[in-house]
């Protein structure tokens, strides 16, 4: 790989990382760690390190800030030595335009107090249009990545798997979403047990938090089976990298079950549903080399 490739995959790691720490922001309950302010952290640039929560939130706000000067930098980078490329210009445009969108809703939440205690509507949407974001972002970060030392899709490709590519990112994206509000249900009413849990699916006058924390189990169960359906009965190839993402995929959506169960079990503690979101983030990246993989990709009954 040349040093632009290597800084890709570079930034591709370090955008994960940052998604996983906003993860132990959300699940420690430290989105106020520096008060409603945004950029200062309290009434200062660098706060002092006595509180917990101050601290899992400027560390997050320093990651997200190198996050954007390494985008910037690759979008510099790649505008020049890709100028006579429109396609590789438009992925590193993209991944621009969805990291100052993330740092921009990162920054609504605390200037409009939708971090702590809130367990509002507009907190509820501003969250699911905050993860739908991070996997477009990641997406486009992926993607970068990948054709940094991969063909580019041909025109022909792109039409022809296209339909399916969407179907897989609405699938991961109902998954995640609903995932984000079971996460912030679990943050704002943790259950005491598994039968609490269930017992307050069946209670009158539950928040909406509460009501929605049932679906995303179900949701992941039925659309993890459709994925593994999808892969084995409409995907198919005789290529070795493309045939090991497909098992990479059916292991770590298995893993992803057992870690959803256990989250149930053991009441989600943070190191569980840090995994688990990190393991959700690879699913997504994995799916997205898959298709970024169109030229030995056959679509079975579809030639």
């Amino acid at each position: 790989m040349n040093r632009f490739s290597k800084f890709s995959w570079f930034l591709l790691v370090w955008t994960v990382l940052v998604i996983a720490w906003g993860t132990v922001v959300r699940a420690t309950n430290s989105g106020a760690g520096c008060g409603n302010f945004w950029p200062l952290c309290g009434d200062s640039l660098i706060p002092t390190f006595e509180v917990f929560h101050t601290i899992v939130e400027f560390s997050h706000r320093v990651m997200s800030g190198l996050l954007i000067i390494f985008v910037i930098i690759l979008f510099l980078w790649g505008r020049k030595i890709h100028k006579s490329d429109p396609s590789r210009i438009r992925i590193v445009n993209a991944i621009l335009f969805f990291t100052l969108f993330e740092a921009l809703l990162g920054a609504g939440l605390v200037l409009f107090g939708l971090v702590e205690d809130n367990s509002s509507n507009l907190r509820i949407v501003a969250v699911s249009i905050h993860l739908l974001n991070t996997f477009i972002l990641l997406g486009v970060v992926a993607t970068n990545a990948w054709w940094s030392n991969h063909p580019l899709l041909s025109s022909v490709g792109i039409n022809r798997v296209k339909k399916l590519f969407y179907g897989f990112l609405s699938i991961i994206a109902m998954i995640g979403v609903t995932g984000a509000i079971t996460a912030l249900a679990d943050t704002l009413f943790p259950s005491t047990s598994m039968m609490h849990t269930l017992s307050e699916q069946f209670q009158k006058n539950n928040h909406i938090l509460i009501s929605l924390r049932i679906l995303h189990p179900i949701l992941a169960i039925l659309l993890g089976f459709a994925i593994t359906y999808i892969l084995i009965n409409y995907l198919e190839t005789d290529n070795a990298t493309i045939n090991k993402l497909k098992v990479g995929l059916w292991i770590l959506i298995l893993l992803q079950f057992g870690l959803g169960f256990s989250n149930i079990i053991f009441l989600t503690p943070v190191f569980i549903q840090v995994i688990h979101l990190v393991i959700a983030d690879i699913i997504w990246i994995l799916t997205v080399f898959l298709f970024l993989s169109e030229p030995i990709i056959r679509i079975k009954n579809h030639e």
